[in-house]
Protein backbone atom coordinates (compact mmCIF):
# COMPACT_ATOMS: atom_id res chain seq x y z
CA UNK A 1 0.00 0.00 0.00
CA UNK A 2 1.53 3.69 -0.88
CA UNK A 3 0.38 7.45 -0.67
CA UNK A 4 0.74 9.46 -3.80
CA UNK A 5 -0.33 12.55 -5.10
CA UNK A 6 -3.43 10.87 -5.87
CA UNK A 7 -4.35 9.11 -2.66
CA UNK A 8 -4.13 5.61 -1.45
CA UNK A 9 -3.11 2.57 -3.32
CA UNK A 10 -3.12 -1.23 -3.08
CA UNK A 11 -0.08 -2.54 -5.32
CA UNK A 12 0.12 -6.03 -6.97
CA UNK A 13 3.65 -7.21 -7.74
CA UNK A 14 5.57 -10.14 -8.51
CA UNK A 15 7.89 -11.59 -5.84
CA UNK A 16 11.58 -10.52 -6.76
CA UNK A 17 10.02 -8.06 -10.10
CA UNK A 18 10.37 -4.41 -9.64
CA UNK A 19 7.33 -3.32 -11.76
CA UNK A 20 3.94 -3.56 -10.16
CA UNK A 21 1.61 -5.08 -12.23
CA UNK A 22 -1.83 -3.84 -10.78
CA UNK A 23 -2.44 -0.81 -9.25
CA UNK A 24 -6.04 -0.19 -7.67
CA UNK A 25 -7.19 3.22 -5.84
CA UNK A 26 -8.23 2.67 -2.23
CA UNK A 27 -11.24 5.22 -1.70
CA UNK A 28 -10.52 7.19 0.64
CA UNK A 29 -12.35 10.06 2.65
CA UNK A 30 -10.66 11.73 6.22
CA UNK A 31 -12.97 11.66 9.08
CA UNK A 32 -13.89 14.94 10.28
CA UNK A 33 -14.08 15.24 14.15
CA UNK A 34 -13.88 18.08 15.74
CA UNK A 35 -10.87 19.29 18.12
CA UNK A 36 -11.43 18.63 22.12
CA UNK A 37 -10.68 22.20 22.45
CA UNK A 38 -13.98 23.19 20.69
CA UNK A 39 -16.36 21.61 23.03
CA UNK A 40 -17.92 24.13 25.11
CA UNK A 41 -18.44 23.83 28.91
CA UNK A 42 -20.46 20.87 30.41
CA UNK A 43 -23.88 22.45 30.84
CA UNK A 44 -25.33 23.89 34.77
CA UNK A 45 -27.50 21.10 35.27
CA UNK A 46 -24.90 18.50 34.38
CA UNK A 47 -22.32 19.62 36.60
CA UNK A 48 -25.07 19.62 39.27
CA UNK A 49 -25.77 15.95 38.60
CA UNK A 50 -22.41 14.97 38.39
CA UNK A 51 -22.15 16.37 42.09
CA UNK A 52 -23.10 13.59 43.67
CA UNK A 53 -20.98 11.01 41.37
CA UNK A 54 -17.18 9.59 42.35
CA UNK A 55 -14.21 11.29 40.48
CA UNK A 56 -13.77 8.40 38.10
CA UNK A 57 -17.59 8.03 37.87
CA UNK A 58 -17.11 12.08 36.50
CA UNK A 59 -14.49 11.61 34.35
CA UNK A 60 -16.14 8.32 32.72
CA UNK A 61 -19.32 10.84 31.92
CA UNK A 62 -17.35 13.70 31.02
CA UNK A 63 -15.38 11.21 28.33
CA UNK A 64 -18.28 9.80 26.67
CA UNK A 65 -19.83 13.42 26.66
CA UNK A 66 -17.28 14.54 24.56
CA UNK A 67 -17.08 11.35 22.37
CA UNK A 68 -20.21 12.00 21.33
CA UNK A 69 -20.26 15.36 21.04
CA UNK A 70 -17.11 14.87 18.72
CA UNK A 71 -18.47 12.16 16.36
CA UNK A 72 -20.19 14.63 14.03
CA UNK A 73 -20.14 18.35 13.66
CA UNK A 74 -23.57 18.68 14.23
CA UNK A 75 -23.83 17.27 17.23
CA UNK A 76 -26.00 19.53 19.31
CA UNK A 77 -26.08 19.18 23.60
CA UNK A 78 -30.06 20.30 24.12
CA UNK A 79 -30.60 20.73 28.04
CA UNK A 80 -33.97 20.13 28.84
CA UNK A 81 -35.27 20.69 32.86
CA UNK A 82 -34.94 16.82 33.61
CA UNK A 83 -32.75 15.76 30.17
CA UNK A 84 -29.46 16.16 28.26
CA UNK A 85 -30.08 15.11 25.10
CA UNK A 86 -27.27 14.77 22.52
CA UNK A 87 -28.08 14.87 18.22
CA UNK A 88 -28.88 16.65 15.41
CA UNK A 89 -32.08 18.28 16.66
CA UNK A 90 -35.15 17.77 18.84
CA UNK A 91 -36.49 15.00 16.47
CA UNK A 92 -32.92 13.64 15.50
CA UNK A 93 -31.20 12.28 19.23
CA UNK A 94 -28.96 9.37 19.34
CA UNK A 95 -28.29 9.73 23.46
CA UNK A 96 -29.68 11.26 26.63
CA UNK A 97 -28.61 11.74 30.00
CA UNK A 98 -31.41 11.52 33.10
CA UNK A 99 -31.10 12.10 36.98
CA UNK A 100 -32.81 9.35 38.55
CA UNK A 101 -33.97 10.96 42.38
CA UNK A 102 -34.43 8.20 43.96
CA UNK A 103 -31.44 6.40 43.74
CA UNK A 104 -29.19 9.53 42.92
CA UNK A 105 -28.05 8.54 39.54
CA UNK A 106 -26.87 9.41 36.34
CA UNK A 107 -28.35 7.23 33.37
CA UNK A 108 -27.50 7.41 29.64
CA UNK A 109 -29.70 5.95 27.05
CA UNK A 110 -27.96 5.51 23.92
CA UNK A 111 -30.00 5.64 20.71
CA UNK A 112 -32.87 3.83 23.02
CA UNK A 113 -36.25 5.46 21.02
CA UNK A 114 -35.86 4.63 17.89
CA UNK A 115 -34.81 1.00 18.62
CA UNK A 116 -37.64 0.13 20.80
CA UNK A 117 -40.24 0.47 18.09
CA UNK A 118 -37.92 -0.82 15.55
CA UNK A 119 -38.12 -4.18 17.96
CA UNK A 120 -42.02 -3.82 18.22
CA UNK A 121 -41.91 -3.35 14.08
CA UNK A 122 -40.07 -6.23 13.65
CA UNK A 123 -42.17 -8.72 15.36
CA UNK A 124 -45.40 -7.54 13.25
CA UNK A 125 -46.35 -11.17 10.87
CA UNK A 126 -49.43 -9.69 9.64
CA UNK A 127 -51.35 -6.26 9.44
CA UNK A 128 -53.65 -7.90 11.99
CA UNK A 129 -51.58 -7.77 14.70
CA UNK A 130 -50.71 -4.37 15.60
CA UNK A 131 -51.23 -4.98 19.14
CA UNK A 132 -48.60 -7.54 19.53
CA UNK A 133 -46.43 -4.74 17.95
CA UNK A 134 -47.33 -2.45 20.61
CA UNK A 135 -46.81 -5.60 23.62
CA UNK A 136 -43.46 -6.23 21.35
CA UNK A 137 -42.52 -2.82 21.67
CA UNK A 138 -43.28 -2.56 25.76
CA UNK A 139 -41.29 -5.85 25.61
CA UNK A 140 -38.49 -3.80 24.02
CA UNK A 141 -38.32 -1.24 26.49
CA UNK A 142 -38.37 -3.52 29.23
CA UNK A 143 -35.29 -5.56 28.21
CA UNK A 144 -33.87 -2.07 27.38
CA UNK A 145 -34.14 -1.03 30.84
CA UNK A 146 -33.15 -4.01 32.56
CA UNK A 147 -29.76 -4.14 30.75
CA UNK A 148 -29.30 -0.79 31.52
CA UNK A 149 -30.15 -1.26 34.91
CA UNK A 150 -28.52 -4.46 35.91
CA UNK A 151 -25.75 -3.14 33.20
CA UNK A 152 -25.51 -6.57 31.84
CA UNK A 153 -26.52 -7.78 28.51
CA UNK A 154 -26.92 -11.27 29.74
CA UNK A 155 -30.07 -10.16 31.92
CA UNK A 156 -32.29 -9.02 28.98
CA UNK A 157 -30.62 -11.94 26.77
CA UNK A 158 -32.18 -14.56 29.15
CA UNK A 159 -35.33 -12.85 29.53
CA UNK A 160 -35.90 -12.81 25.78
CA UNK A 161 -35.06 -16.44 25.73
CA UNK A 162 -37.42 -17.29 28.13
CA UNK A 163 -40.59 -15.66 27.02
CA UNK A 164 -39.98 -16.94 23.76
CA UNK A 165 -39.67 -20.53 25.49
CA UNK A 166 -42.75 -20.15 27.42
CA UNK A 167 -44.82 -18.43 24.92
CA UNK A 168 -43.91 -20.94 22.16
CA UNK A 169 -44.90 -23.85 25.01
CA UNK A 170 -48.26 -22.31 25.11
CA UNK A 171 -49.35 -21.73 21.51
CA UNK A 172 -47.88 -25.31 21.11
CA UNK A 173 -49.93 -26.51 23.95
CA UNK A 174 -53.03 -24.31 22.71
CA UNK A 175 -52.84 -25.91 18.73
CA UNK A 176 -52.88 -29.12 20.40
CA UNK A 177 -56.15 -28.59 22.12
CA UNK A 178 -59.20 -30.04 20.44
CA UNK A 179 -61.06 -26.84 18.30
CA UNK A 180 -64.50 -26.74 19.47
CA UNK A 181 -66.08 -26.36 15.21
Amino acid sequence: MIKDEEGFHFLLQKLGQDFNLKKFLIPYQPIETLAVESILEPPELLIKWLGGCTKEEQEGFLKVRNKILTCNRRMKEIVDKKTIQYGSGKTKLCAEICFQQKSQNLSYFCGCRPQIHTYGVLHLSSPKQWSYVVWASIAGLLLGYSALESKNLLVPIVAHITTNLVSSTLWKWRDRLPSDQ
